[in-house]
């Protein structure tokens, strides 16, 4: 059990594959003088329709998102820190942002959430893997099974 007196952050790191965006969201602390990074919860959510033309800058910034909106809880009651290479920040803070940018800044702004950079991947490989095992949504020119046979 932790004391009041550590320090603990939350974390969302934050992945994309061709065909879906995850998130880990991992809790910091100190334990005996060490720096250890817990697991809270994964989430993810496979892409379909205009969705899979994301740049994949549009990606990661979707996948803030979809995580801020699962895991609405954690958002509301922390500060959370996004580890990441991609100028996040920038984009949601651009004032001239507009269509689906915009839409999704002004939904993220009542969470404090603070993008820095990427120096160390310590649980990046779990939002990684999760996004490349999230099954693709099936298309839906897909013909039916009943309709082949």
């Amino acid at each position: 059990m932790s004391s009041p007196s550590e320090k603990a952050e939350l974390l969302l790191y934050i992945a994309t594959s061709g065909a879906a965006v995850s998130a880990a969201l991992v809790e910091e602390r100190s334990i005996e003088n060490e720096l250890k990074q817990i697991p809270i919860y994964f989430v993810s959510e496979a892409l379909s329709g205009s969705k899979l033309l994301y740049s994949e800058m549009k990606k990661m910034a979707y996948a803030v998102v979809m995580a801020s909106r699962k895991l609405r809880y954690y958002f509301h009651s922390h500060k959370i820190k996004v580890p990441t290479s991609f100028p996040l920040q920038d984009i949601f803070e651009n004032k001239e942002a507009s269509g689906r940018i915009g839409k999704w800044a002004t939904k993220l702004v009542e969470h404090t959430i603070d993008f820095v950079p990427k120096i160390a991947i310590k649980s990046q490989i779990l939002a990684e893997f999760i996004a490349d095992w999230t099954p693709a949504m099936p298309s839906q020119e897909s013909p039916k099974l009943e309709s082949i046979w």
